[in-house]
């Protein structure tokens, strides 16, 4: 029997970017609300919502003044309250986006813990304080964004930590009090019905106690003036320790008790490194951390299909017994998939997202193919490109973020007309949006939509994987599980039509077999020669035959 989030197709909602509902050009909780009928009409089962807690939005809400009460941009602790019971009122899950490693430094945390480093202050330990070194930082840290991780604060005569902005602290977890806090924090959104956590940036909650080391040159780095230093250095003293996962395990733990109370409470941690071990480990604390292999398409045009094969085969092949997987082709920090892998083999892609074992997470507009919006400098809102203007466009978030194409009419259905959006739409909104999708039967909105219907047959829920061919350009699985009927998934990833044989006498497969699915949605029904089957560019195509015999 599979859980809830193993069955669920999970929608990711970037709030600002929705549905704005008041007229300030801004998405809301209220907007989200309005459109849960087009998430029923999807069929996803799960909601993520990017931060909604209070925040002075240095980072867009990954900047946290209160954790536990609503942005007014985004509306109010009642809105939330409705979203949540609307939700749940069609049988769909919400997940919240949970900070743990900083706050905002206008929380009254860091408020009363910049004032003094007396003991008589109750929150001088909330934060990672150092003593500076020879008039400078503690240390040659780092921040994520460039630049040093510290800055000085002259109330304390002390370096703070902050491994991001300098407007988002690092929150000390060596300190009782803070992990208390936290917990309390989980325990208000358990309490209020949330169904899980999306855990951010956990890999840096802990820090090494002795903050006078340096964290070690990378042997490997080569400058690159689009990239920011902090791959300059290796990052021992920063990420992935041991006490980061202690505090993941009791996080864990409080969430199995609430489980037990009813349903399921769900948690997925964010961890971006490229040892795969060390995905492993958070991948076996949490019930899953995010896979971004498929982030990768695109990147590997010279030899596509053996490529999405590497990428989808590494996640698999480390996974341990009892591990549930996970795929990801876009979020807010990454470009939209249809930019990087072309429009032309986007709906080839969400096949992909749908069709592999395990759980996937679709990114709000993707379902409609949705692209990166061109955004002027002078329209930039993050705050990581405004701070590189010579390279902001490498930089910035702001693309993938633009809001919601609903419609053909001024400003898409987003927001009312004449507002100005918060970042402008894309210019080919009047082509593409969820309006004229839903009125062509063969759009890759109604593409995505049969997908999520067939991901509920048991052999894509429960059946094993076995990649059956890949060639430069090609990339086939089949999904197989005893007593139902086998699939086999073949995309065409290149930019020529390719015609290979698909038939395996060995495992009993047919000379021929039905189309269950096309990518193009054009041959639905027809019986199609596995010896000699030809796909066009971009073409995916999901045929399946009798009951496995194994």
């Amino acid at each position: 029997e599979l859980h809830w989030w193993q069955r669920a197709v999970i929608y990711q909602i970037y709030p600002r970017s929705f549905q704005d509902s008041n007229g300030d050009g801004i998405g809301d909780l209220r907007g989200i609300e309005r459109r849960v009928d087009y998430l029923e009409y999807l069929g996803v089962e799960a909601v993520w919502l990017s931060p909604i807690f209070k925040s002075p939005m240095k980072d867009f809400g990954y900047d946290v003044s209160d954790f536990t009460d609503i942005d007014p941009i985004f509306g109010t602790m009642a809105d939330f309250d409705s979203l949540l019971k609307a939700l749940h009122a069609r049988d769909m899950k919400l997940i919240l986006d949970f900070v743990p490693n900083h706050t905002s430094d206008q929380h009254h945390w860091f408020v009363w813990s910049s004032g003094s480093r007396d003991e008589s202050n109750p929150y001088r330990d909330y934060y990672v304080w150092a003593d500076g070194r020879d008039g400078g930082p503690p240390n040659n840290w780092v921040s994520v964004f460039g630049g040093p991780a510290w800055t000085y604060v002259a109330s304390r005569d002390q370096w703070y930590l902050h491994q991001f902005l300098p407007e988002q602290p690092d929150l000390n977890f060596r300190c009782p009090d803070v992990r208390r806090h936290m917990e309390n924090v989980l325990r208000f959104w358990l309490e209020k019905g949330v169904d899980g956590f999306r855990l951010d940036a956990v890999k840096h909650l802990v820090e090494t106690a002795d903050l006078s080391w340096h964290e070690p040159p990378n042997p490997g780095y080569v400058s690159d003036p689009e990239e920011t230093l902090y791959g300059s250095l290796l990052h021992p003293c920063t990420t992935n320790l041991e006490e980061t996962h202690a505090v993941i395990r009791e996080w864990k733990a409080l969430l199995d008790q609430y489980s037990k109370k009813g349903s399921y409470r769900f948690m997925i941690t964010e961890v971006y490194d490229d040892d795969m071990r060390v995905l492993m480990t958070y991948n076996r604390e949490a019930d899953m951390t995010f896979n971004f292999n498929l982030l990768g398409l695109g990147s590997g045009a010279h030899a596509p299909g053996n490529h999405t094969r590497r990428l989808v085969e590494s996640w698999m092949s480390n996974m341990t017994d009892g591990q549930w997987p996970n795929w990801v082709i876009g979020n807010h920090d990454n470009h939209r998939v249809a930019t990087r892998v072309g429009p032309q083999y986007a709906r080839a892609a969400n096949m992909l997202l749908l069709l592999l074992p395990g759980t996937p997470f679709c990114y709000y507009g993707d379902e409609i193919g949705m692209e990166d919006a061109r955004v002027s400098y002078n329209d930039t809102k993050d705050t990581f490109a405004l701070n590189n203007p010579e390279t902001y466009e490498t930089k910035s978030r702001d693309p993938e973020r633009t809001p919601m194409q609903w419609n053909r009419t001024e400003n898409s259905g987003f927001t009312d007309a004449g507002v100005r959006p918060w970042l402008p739409l894309h210019d080919n909104y009047h082509r593409l949006n969820v309006q004229t999708q839903r009125a062509h039967p063969r759009s890759i909105l109604h593409l995505f939509r049969a997908l999520v219907e067939l991901r509920k047959e048991p052999t894509f829920l429960y059946g094993t994987i076995r990649y059956f061919l890949s060639t430069p350009n090609i990339f086939a699985f089949s999904r197989t599980l005893r007593g139902r009927p086998t699939y086999l998934v073949a995309m065409n990833l290149g930019g020529k039509s390719e015609t290979h044989s698909y038939y395996s006498w060995w495992d009993g497969w047919p000379r021929e077999a039905a189309v269950v699915l096309t990518s193009d949605m054009d041959r639905e029904g027809e019986m199609l020669d596995l010896k000699a089957l030809t796909l066009r560019p971009g073409e995916c195509v999901v045929v399946k035959w009798g009951r496995a015999w194994n």
